[in-house]
Order: structure tokens, then C-alpha cells, then sequence
């Protein structure tokens, strides 16, 4: 469980950061933010591709319970931030989605939301996966139903991807006919 925290506290940093840095580049970037959203988008496509067509294995073990000291904990929780804040796929991860949220009018409490909101959703389902894991029931469910699991998951990934694709689409299309209705009306 203190992994679990860990990881979603070095989350929460890379997600504030990643949000801080794609207002900014929102703010500054001009033409090049259409070609970040689709980059962003194809990188959700891909990671659902990559798992609804996988192996369909997951890592589903029941463990028993041990009293850990203080110590233990705290290495685990160190381990836990360190496995999420030395991993730049996350900065990657959060470009594809933030890119779809964070604007030139985003302020710091919305930017600061979105990070807090990762990490909380991050370390929320690791705690609750780790709970659930040890449980021998709950294990032989996800077992048992592992494939069906990821199925799902990279279904779903893949249906964000092509929505974000669409309000890509449509606001590209809005925008250039805007271009051209003032193009000419100065004609």
C-alpha cells in the first residue's frame, strides 16, 4: 500500500508538471499545438492497441499479510515514487492527455487540479489493486477473468483516442473555415 502512495505522489508531480508545461506550450506554441494534440492522441491509440491486442496476462498472486516496521514502509513508498518519477513514459503519457485539456486560459488551480487529480486516481486504484490482490477470492476473479479485463482497457483507450481525433478534426475544420470566410469576405 505505501508503494502504492509512492507512486501516486511522484504521479501527482509529473502530472502538475506536464500540465504547467503544456499551458505554457499552449500559450506559445501556435500551428505546432494541432500536430501535439494528434501525437498526444495517436500515443493513447497505441497503448490501447498495444493492450487490447497483447498477451492478455496480467500478474494476479495472493500474498500473504505481513506486519511491515516503519522503515519498510517508507522504502517501500520511496521505491513506489521513484518507479513513477524516473519513468519519462509518464511525461509522454500525461502530454497525450493533457494536451486535450490544458489551454492558454488554464490557471494555476486548474493546472494544480489536474495534477492532484492524477495522483489521486493513480494511487486510489494501486492501494485498492493491492488490496484486492491479496485477497484470494478477489485474486481468482481477476484471474479468471484477466483477458476480458485488458480487452476492456484497451477498448476504451482506443475509443478516447478517436474522440479526441474527432474534436481535433472538427476544431481544425472550424477554424480553417473561419480562414477562409475571412479570406473572402476581404476579396
Amino acid at each position: 500500500i505505501s508503494t502504492s502512495i509512492g507512486h501516486g505522489i511522484g504521479i501527482s508531480l509529473w502530472a502538475l508538471f506536464t500540465a504547467v508545461g503544456v499551458a505554457e506550450l499552449v500559450t506559445n506554441a501556435g500551428g505546432w499545438w494541432v500536430g501535439i494534440q494528434i501525437s498526444g492522441a495517436a500515443v493513447l491509440a497505441y497503448i490501447g492497441a498495444r493492450t487490447l491486442l497483447g498477451s492478455g496476462m496480467l500478474l494476479a498472486v495472493a500474498y500473504p499479510v505481513v506486519q511491515e516496521s516503519s522503515r519498510t514502509v517508507m522504502k517501500a513508498a520511496l521505491e513506489g515514487f521513484l518507479i513513477s518519477i524516473l519513468n519519462p513514459k509518464i511525461a509522454v503519457f500525461f502530454l497525450a492527455i493533457f494536451s486535450q485539456f490544458a489551454g492558454p486560459d488554464s490557471d494555476w488551480s486548474e493546472v494544480g487540479l489536474m495534477g492532484l487529480s492524477a495522483g489521486l486516481i493513480d494511487g486510489l486504484w494501486y492501494v485498492s489493486v493491492a488490496v484486492a490482490i491479496t485477497g484470494g477470492k478477489v485474486s481468482e476473479m481477476v484471474r479468471s477473468r484477466q483477458t476480458l479485463i485488458l480487452r476492456f482497457s484497451g477498448f476504451v483507450l482506443l475509443l478516447v483516442a478517436l474522440n479526441l481525433l474527432v474534436d481535433i478534426s472538427r476544431s481544425t475544420w472550424m477554424n480553417l473555415c473561419q480562414c477562409l470566410n475571412l479570406v473572402f469576405k476581404h476579396l
